[in-house]
């Protein structure tokens, strides 16, 4: 038979600003977590039964973060340790994000920022850990009135409640509520196996998001106003940061309702872009339709719908699809991102048939720019930082539609309107129009 241990029995123990390294040899990386000024209070400590022990420590801080009580049963057989009725309260005010950093690596891609808000507060039936590890666990974890500032968003993520489940195996986030730019953020998540080859994938909805807010960093041309609506999904799988980052995937689709662009006139800015026609605007200002002058005078032109579809992987965001359509315009944007935040985007500006018609009787050149729907047609390229985009014309396509289309007037006007000038013009149209084509 084995031989028993001593009935050792001591009433109390306690050890004050202590320093304490928990090392995981069992985790690729290894994990190593470090507490300092560590108070502990022991009562009953036994080597048989089960006792009690009171703990605060500075984890994540240069002050005291975290506030546990527990009871646990030493098993020095195995050798092991089994915690239960455990009560962890974290306090994510006092917490560093650097130190945070440090200590999970992993986090680093999330690219949090001080100050952190909100308590944590979690509960545990059972944690048993031995020489290979974490054997067993069943906890749950509550965080409320958080926050989550990050590089990554452009707005701070607030009022956040959120309840996570945690066994041996996995990571579920139940539930997950905040606030974000006057809007709702919600959504589930989950983490297999996050002890070895991590899986994680995850679904979020964010309803009422103010845009105005969100694009305000960036200094875009003109403000958009709106309330946003998104659904997105995401997954990711890996034992490392870096493989996370670049197994990482996600798709997503939003509409904006209720919306304006406001600060200026877009038509405005589209047509005085195109440096072969100087003073366009000034040459069809007064001869555009009533409301399109007052939207131009306004700076309020409003938006009737736009949709956005767009996926990432790793660190590239593809804009599959965006579409914006307005009375007098319609716009299609679609490119790369280069997160988080190198812009390589083309868009392609459409001016309605009513519109047009106006234009072109006006300005004959644009009638170059029609097409088979007969909408002037205005290629655009948005590049640089998203922060400050670049918006140019397509001046390649445009000179040459201009240009075809100026020469071949000219050539017209020499021929005359005699029968044989009528059999050359159909020539040089049939050859124009192969020319525009290339």
């Amino acid at each position: 038979a084995a031989a028993a241990f001593p009935a050792l029995l001591i009433r109390d123990i306690k050890v004050t600003n202590a320093s304490l390294t928990y090392i995981d040899e069992a985790l690729s990386p290894r994990f190593e977590l470090s507490a300092e000024h560590l108070d502990l209070s022991v009562r009953n400590f036994s080597l048989t039964d089960v006792f009690d022990m009171a703990l605060k420590a500075a984890v994540f801080s240069s002050a005291q973060d975290i506030d546990a009580v527990l009871h646990v049963k030493l098993d020095l057989l195995k050798p092991g340790v089994q915690l239960t009725d455990v009560k962890i309260t974290i306090d994510r005010s006092k917490i560093q994000v650097a130190r945070l950093v440090e200590a999970l690596p992993m986090l680093k891609p999330v690219g949090l920022k001080d100050p952190l808000k909100g308590v944590v507060k979690i509960t545990s039936t059972e944690i048993s850990a031995g020489v290979k590890g974490l054997v067993a666990l069943k906890a749950e974890a509550a965080l409320e009135n958080g926050n989550f500032l990050s590089t990554l968003l452009p707005v701070e993520l607030e009022n956040i409640s959120a309840k996570i489940l945690l066994d041996e195996k996995n990571i579920e986030l139940k539930e997950f509520k905040a606030g974000f730019a006057g809007g709702a953020v919600t959504g589930t998540a989950m983490v297999k196996d996050y002890l070895s080859a991590m899986a994680i994938s995850g679904v979020f909805k964010a309803e009422g998001v103010n845009t105005e807010k969100v694009l305000a960093p960036y200094k875009l041309p003109l403000a958009v106003t709106g309330k946003a609506f998104v659904d997105a999904t995401f997954k990711a799988a890996g034992t490392a940061p870096v493989q996370i980052v670049a197994s990482f995937e996600a798709t997503a689709t939003a509409d904006v309702r209720d919306g304006a662009l406001k600060g200026g006139s877009p038509l405005k800015i589209a047509l005085s872009s195109i440096p072969m026609l100087p003073d366009l605007w000034g040459s069809i200002e007064a001869d555009l339709p009533p409301e399109t002058q007052a939207d131009a005078q306004s700076g309020v032109t409003q938006i009737e719908s736009c949709h956005v579809e767009a996926h990432v992987k790793g660190m590239t965001a593809t804009l599959d699809k965006a579409t914006l359509v307005t009375r007098d315009f319609s716009a299609n944007v679609t490119g790369m991102i280069d997160l988080p935040d190198e812009l390589d985007l083309k868009a392609a500006v459409y001016i309605q048939p009513k519109l047009a018609a106006v234009l072109t009787a006006k300005v004959p050149d644009l009638a170059a720019l029609k097409d088979d729907d007969a909408r002037v047609y205005l290629p655009m390229t948005i590049t640089g930082a998203m922060t400050r985009p670049g918006v140019q014309p397509d001046m390649k396509y445009l000179s040459k539609k201009l240009i075809m289309s100026r020469g071949k007037n000219e050539i017209q006007k020499v021929l005359g309107n005699g029968p044989e000038a009528q059999a050359v013009g159909q020539a040089v149209d049939a050859l124009f129009g192969i020319l525009q084509k290339k």
